[in-house]
């Protein structure tokens, strides 16, 4: 019988948690899956734990962090924790239904995917300002790094134990799953489902907490902005060197002071130098950047032999 790991971060959700156990229990009690819980306390100040012992479900085992360490901190956590052939992370304040998760089980049976992505159905329990800027957040890092993010694919999803083993396998640290589970290109399929009203506390992602994440991202799994410093500091100097041409062949005309010409050129060439070397010095910071993170350049799908194929053919 196959195992089915379902992990659950969560921090300071003691008024919720029991109502989400109470589902998630209900959603899985027809499936003929071996089953375990793995919940994450994340470092909660309130009696998160102690709600979730109260529960009494055999099935739940509680990973108590030391302290806050933040929800990709908890996501490994748990992942370490887990010894399911399949995978389901997602978060307790049932935004995230329990019952997609079958829907996602149908979708990896059917298709025998490696992934299966939650598409959230964006209805008014955010914000205008929050739903703009997670749209165009997805779109500006796409084009950045030319790898397809899906907009609304959060932290709920399942996968193979393949895929968990390769991405706990990356030595590097602040892991950001949405973002590495799309870089590494296994076969992923989606689903969607409709997002309700938040029951229960208020949100642990404020705004501030998401431009940072948003801030990680970029620098986690983009060189642009090193690049663009670089061809900034070519232009600049393209530029410097125009105006540096006009300073001279205007200077017997200008009236200008003694020694502002030569002063202008020496301010033009080494400003412009500087950022130059800077460029340089981001592309090098680049390379040792992509070789610290240490990703897989490829990974093998299977292996198949051309003789048997040949024979089967034949």
């Amino acid at each position: 019988m196959p195992k089915l790991s379902i992990v659950v971060p969560t921090f300071n959700e003691e008024e919720g948690i029991q109502s989400f156990l109470a589902e998630l229990k209900d959603s899985l009690k027809s499936l003929e899956y071996e089953l375990e819980i793995i919940v994450v306390n994340d470092g909660s100040t309130d009696q998160t734990r102690d709600r979730v012992l109260e529960f009494n479900w055999d099935l739940v085992s509680v990973v108590n962090l030391v302290k806050n360490s933040g929800h990709m901190s908890a996501l490994e956590a748990g992942l370490r924790h887990s010894s399911g052939d399949l995978i389901v992370t997602l978060d307790s304040d049932l935004q995230h239904p329990p019952r997609t998760i079958l829907s996602m089980l149908k979708v990896y049976e059917q298709s025998k995917c490696d992934v299966v992505l939650a598409i959230r159905e964006r209805g008014n329990e955010t914000s205008k300002v929050r739903r703009f800027f997670s749209t165009y957040f997805y779109r500006i890092l796409s084009k950045l790094t030319e790898i397809k993010f899906e907009n609304d694919a959060g932290d709920f999803r399942l996968m193979t134990r393949r895929v968990v083993d390769t991405i706990l396998a990356l030595p590097e640290n602040q892991k950001i799953f949405r973002f590495l589970v799309s870089t590494l290109g296994f076969r992923s399929e989606k689903i969607v489902y409709f997002s309700p009203h938040r029951q229960y506390g208020k949100s642990k992602y404020n705004f501030k907490k998401l431009v940072q994440l948003a801030i990680s991202s970029v620098i986690g799994f983009s060189t642009a902005p090193l690049t663009a410093i670089f061809l900034g500091g070519l232009i600049i100097f393209a530029l410097g060197m125009v105006y540096l041409i006009y300073v001279l062949l205007s200077y017997p005309n200008s009236g200008s002071s003694q020694g502002w010409t030569s002063l202008m050129a020496v301010l033009v060439s080494l400003s412009s130098l500087q950022i130059i070397a800077l460029g340089v010095i981001g592309r090098y910071l680049s390379q040792i950047l992509t070789e610290i993170r240490n990703r897989p350049d490829f990974i093998i799908d299977n292996i198949q032999s051309v003789k048997k194929a040949s024979a089967g053919e034949n």
